[in-house]
């Protein structure tokens, strides 16, 4: 990594680094200066200035280095945030997710009731025991399969628009799987209601 590359926060306290390191060597110099003549003490105050002028580089950066914190404090922040905000999202995801697989479980068991109706009448309608007597018609409960079965199918569209539109893509396949099902179950149980001989 080249050095201009580096983190803000690593430049400066590189820098920092370097301008301390230049203050203790400046204290160390000014402290070796043996003070015995004019010339010395002259040697000795500009050594001293030196380290003060250092000094003053070293407060600089170290302001420096307190403000990129804080800057690197707003970018914590800004990231958690984010985080918290994302938190949320999921939170409401997973709660219309619950809803909306609820709902999709309330019409199995819709499905299932019409079915159990279904599979106990008589033949051809169902698996049931057949009747003693040809039945006049198509029997009354079939009618109830139809009503079950049209209001899962209604259901059914309601819940897939309803999960598509929050982004549950597969409870919206579940639910629009169901209804083709359902509808095709109607189609059939029509064509059994029809009366022997009618016009298709």
């Amino acid at each position: 990594m080249k050095k201009n590359d580096a983190p803000e926060i690593v430049q400066i306290a590189e820098l920092i680094e370097r301008e301390l390191s230049a203050l203790e060597d400046a204290a160390r110099h000014a402290g070796n200066i043996r003070l015995h003549n004019e010339r010395a003490l002259e040697k000795a105050g500009r050594a001293l200035q030196d380290g003060l002028n250092q000094q003053e580089a070293l407060g600089a950066g170290l302001r420096a280095f307190s403000e990129a914190m804080g800057r690197l404090a707003q970018r914590q922040q800004g990231a958690i945030d984010k985080l918290a905000a994302r938190a949320h999202e999921i939170q409401a995801q997973m709660q219309r997710m619950a809803e909306h697989m609820e709902r999709f479980a309330a019409l199995g068991v819709k499905a299932a009731e019409a079915t159990n109706i279904l599979q106990a009448l008589p033949p051809p309608y169902g698996n049931g025991e057949p009747l003693e007597t040809a039945a006049a018609g198509p029997p009354e409960e079939l009618l109830k399969v139809d009503v079950l079965l049209a209001a899962v199918s209604s259901e059914a569209k309601q819940l897939a628009a309803s999960a598509d539109e929050s982004d549950l893509s597969d409870v919206a396949r579940e639910a629009g799987a169901l209804r083709q099902r359902v509808d095709s179950a109607r189609a059939q149980l029509a064509l059994l209601s029809r009366p022997p001989g009618s016009a298709h």
